[in-house]
């Protein structure tokens, strides 16, 4: 495997108390906008994803489908009827040489399935697409298959782990969902209720 660099830092705004699931919190939130990646409603679509070089078939060495509560270096940060978010107790981990705002791991039914991953900054956005072209693999420069202008979106596919990263200009804002190609599609099952 190989995992995403562990070097932390402390983002003084990145809480790890404990809460319930409330209408309008991250989790919920972060679910909805991977949804909205998923389906892509409101968002564009790159032409197709780059196959993925070195799958880490997990994050930071903890394989997709771990149950979460059993790793020490993580603490429950929301906990839902299904699906449970975590935080790293040292605070989010960097990306090459970029920082990153928050960092959540999620379980659903217990097994460990996505991370999802906030960043600000064109400076950081740059940073953290260079680190994943030279871990992943670097994205295809054909006209049509990667996004550019307002909104753009990334994506690495493997056999156990795709990467979804959208970046925003306005706002300079970046969202990055890695996640377990086998059990993602639980979090969709999840919002329709199923």
């Amino acid at each position: 495997m190989h995992p995403i660099s562990a070097t932390t830092t402390r983002d003084p705004l990145n809480s790890s108390t404990r809460s319930t699931c409330p209408t309008g919190s991250f989790l919920t939130q972060a679910l909805l906008t991977g949804a909205l990646c998923a389906i892509g409603l409101g968002w564009p679509q790159p032409g197709q994803a780059v196959p993925m070089v070195n799958d880490p078939q997990g994050f930071l060495g903890i394989p997709w489908g771990t149950d979460l509560v059993e790793v020490p270096s993580l603490v429950l940060a929301q906990e839902g009827m299904r699906i449970n978010s975590y935080e790293l107790k040292e605070g989010a981990p960097s990306f090459g040489e970029a920082k990153v705002d928050s960092v959540k791991f999620s379980t659903v039914d217990g097994q460990f399935a996505r991370v999802t991953v906030r960043y600000r900054g064109k400076e950081n956005h740059e940073r953290i697409l260079a680190y994943l072209q030279a871990q992943f693999g670097p994205l295809d420069q054909t006209p049509g298959q990667t996004m550019t202008g307002v909104n753009q979106q990334y994506n690495w596919r493997g056999l156990k782990t795709e990467i979804n990263m959208t970046y925003q200009q306005h706002g300079e804002r970046g969202f990055m969902f890695i996640e377990s190609r086998e059990l993602a599609p639980k979090f969709l099952e999840f919002l329709g209720g199923n």
